[in-house]
């Protein structure tokens, strides 16, 4: 998955009320002026049935090669851009979920294969006494199918006792924004340069650059992550661009590319997303 290889599609209609309206509209006319909340006020008509109440995410910092979670507190946001190549810009709604600090690592992949003695090959790992050994655990796991990421969260339910999935666009976008809605980037307006890994010759150690302002790392350059897709879907879609963007403009937050399910490369990985088992999505 290059930048030569991209298409642009929008498909989410999200909830609408009056006052979410008014946003919209708002949103239209602020568009390339700054920032826009994510998030209303708690109380706000616009969240109810949107935000609900996760409590702690679960507990895996202190377990070796597991994610650490960031709590996405839902709500209805302008997603999309007028920029040209972008979808149109569109009111999104989700519900709050914990969201993977970073993309999982190599590290965190190999604990998934030594567990579940899944068949991988990749120039990331080599085979000790049986075992996937990582080269580099603290790089974000590319060469990885939309399948096996799939599987790997399939995996990560079991071992949490939570829901977890890859997130769908309108979540990823979401979480990528970090709160701001009309920047072109998680972090603002300012230059990538920087300030995400694009432009290189290879993937970075995840966390190098500063989070966006929910605390999440790398939701724009390192690898493209992969997005659970509407019903139907006949090809995939990554998001965030990757190291092996050659222009700032790839590696905007509205940006999505479609690649075929089985694609397996060094430029797309993943992260996950979790909700208490039962919790239901927006």
């Amino acid at each position: 998955m290059h930048s030569h290889r991209s298409s642009h599609i929008s498909k989410y209609r999200g909830v609408v009320s009056k006052r979410s309206l008014l946003i919209l509209g708002l949103a239209a006319a602020w568009l390339g002026a700054g920032g826009f909340p994510t998030v209303g006020s708690e109380g706000s008509n616009d969240f109810q049935g949107l935000e609900v109440s996760l409590g702690k995410p679960p507990k895996t910092r202190a377990i070796p090669d597991l994610p650490s979670w960031v709590t996405v507190r839902g709500g209805v946001a302008v997603l999309g851009s007028r920029e040209e190549g972008a979808g149109a810009p569109r009111e999104g709604g989700v519900s709050s979920f914990w969201m993977g600090r970073t993309e999982v690592t190599a590290a965190q992949f190999a604990r998934f294969l030594n567990d579940s003695g899944m068949p991988f090959e990749s120039p990331q790992f080599r085979v000790s006494a049986g075992r996937q050994v990582p080269l580099e655990p603290l790089e974000p796991v590319a060469f990885v199918s939309f399948e096996m990421a799939e599987a790997y969260a399939s995996w990560l339910s079991g071992w949490l006792g939570a829901d977890v999935a890859l997130p769908s666009e309108e979540e990823w976008e979401f979480a990528a924004r970090g709160g701001l809605f009309a920047a072109p980037y998680p972090w603002g307006w300012d230059s990538p340069v920087g300030r995400a890994a694009f432009g290189g010759d290879r993937a970075s150690a995840v966390g190098l650059f500063p989070p966006n302002g929910f605390g999440l790392f790398d939701m724009v350059g390192n690898v493209a992550e992969w997005c659970r897709p509407g019903l139907g879907a006949v090809r995939a879609v990554v998001r965030g661009g990757s190291w092996s963007e050659r222009s700032e403009r790839f590696v905007r937050v509205w940006r999505r590319v479609e690649i075929p399910f089985e694609y397996r490369d060094a430029d797309v990985g993943f992260r996950v997303i979790a909700r208490p088992r039962g919790a239901g999505r927006k």
